[in-house]
């Protein structure tokens, strides 16, 4: 395994675990312990396939595209322009969020530490200025930065789960409702969105099957542990019923780990869960901000130079700034449709590249066995948004 491969399975690992693992076991806490590790496995099946297939469908280009390229070509302009407003509604939306999370870790930090109590937009501009230089640096300079602190992160999740496991009851791990698993797939969905920077790794890993397939395979074992460690710990701590009594809070998170803290016996324990929040915060912004930068990068006209990827970082990162600044509240609204939109843009549509006939002129003809996985991946993620488009309707 080349340095390359370990930074690659860090940027998948990066963008998929955000600061909302915290909250996982709330959203999971209707099914049970042993339900929430049945919807788990099954989102990550399904989630890894359809990763999978995003693979496959951009090793069928050469060259620096990504996902506007590829749906462009092998789905039709119809479909890109589906596409393209669902993916920068919601890259935008996230972004804006980690930025609302990340200037307030600011001025608490400068403020307990240098003195220095900054505004609320001066935090927010500062923020995406640091982290939108390093995305603008390139994916190099990125994977570099992101290793360290996606490590951190691994290391202050390590040590909360570790720091929790005496105070396990394994009474409050045998708790199992199947019948609310559909319930938690369309949010365990948005856990899962590594696959938006896999189009970018294809060309940092030189288009090397291979090896995209092994970072890809490790990245996600290694996502799926977090989670399955994390719901453990919260479950076997706090119990289905006290779980279910903190989803009544606004803060769901800190919820979690104000439990955790009464019940475990560690003095570090907040420690590392403050590490967690800021970490999780900044690899998931590296992550999905660079996604939104490539993105732009390939759908805007003309051939990629300086001034294009000025127009894209400008096209990528203002508006969210400025809907911060006019309509806030509006984020939430966007995000309460992320597993629909996640189940489209990456479930739906790496399947629907490679069913495309040109996509099959490329590669070649699907395998039955490959054809009969697609179609059951397509129903799956299809189920979800009818059931999720359903819950809102009645």
């Amino acid at each position: 395994m080349t340095y390359k491969h370990i930074q690659s399975i860090l940027l998948i690992v990066g963008t998929a675990i955000g600061a909302g693992i915290l909250a996982l076991p709330i959203s999971t806490a209707s099914c049970g312990f042993w339900g929430a590790l049945c919807a788990l496995f099954i989102t990550w099946i399904f989630m890894s396939f359809a990763a999978f297939n995003m693979i496959q469908a951009r090793l069928s280009f050469s060259g620096d595209v990504d996902l506007a390229t590829m749906t462009t070509t092998l789905l039709g302009k119809t479909m890109n322009q589906v596409v393209q407003f669902t993916f920068l509604i919601l890259l935008m939306a996230l972004i804006s969020m980690y930025i609302t999370v990340g200037s307030k870790w600011i001025i608490e930090l400068t403020q307990t530490y240098l003195g220095i109590k900054l505004t609320t937009l001066s935090a927010q501009i500062g923020f995406s200025f640091l982290l939108g230089a390093i995305i603008y640096s390139g994916l190099s300079n990125l994977a570099r930065i992101n290793q360290l602190i996606t490590g951190a992160k691994i290391f202050f999740l390590t040590m909360l789960i570790v720091s929790a496991m005496p105070a396990v009851q394994k009474d409050y791990l045998i708790s199992f409702e199947p019948q609310e698993i559909p319930n938690t797939l369309s949010m365990l969905l948005t856990t899962f969105g590594f696959s938006i920077i896999l189009p970018s790794l294809a060309g940092y890993l030189n288009h090397n099957r291979q090896s995209l397939y092994k970072v890809l395979a490790i990245g996600t074992i290694i996502i799926l542990l977090a989670y399955v460690s994390w719901e453990l710990v919260a479950f076997g701590v706090i119990g289905t019923d006290g779980l279910m009594q903190i989803g009544t809070s606004q803060d769901k998170g800190t919820g979690v780990i104000n439990q955790l803290s009464t019940l475990v016996t560690n003095d570090s324990f907040h420690k590392y869960s403050f590490g967690i929040m800021l970490t999780a915060v900044v690899t998931s912004f590296l992550g999905v901000g660079h996604s939104l930068f490539s993105y732009l990068k390939d759908a805007l006209p003309g051939r990629i130079n300086h001034r294009k990827s000025m127009l894209a970082m400008a096209i990528g990162f203002l508006p969210p700034l400025l809907i911060l600044q006019i309509y806030p509240a509006g984020i939430a609204s966007i995000l309460s449709f992320a597993g629909i939109f996640v189940a489209f843009i990456l479930g739906i549509v790496p399947n629907l590249m490679v069913l495309s006939k040109p996509y099959q002129d490329r590669m070649g003809p699907n395998s039955r066995l490959m054809l009969c996985a697609v179609l059951l991946s397509l129903l799956f993620f299809g189920y979800i948004i009818s059931l999720e488009i359903v819950s809102r309707l009645f």
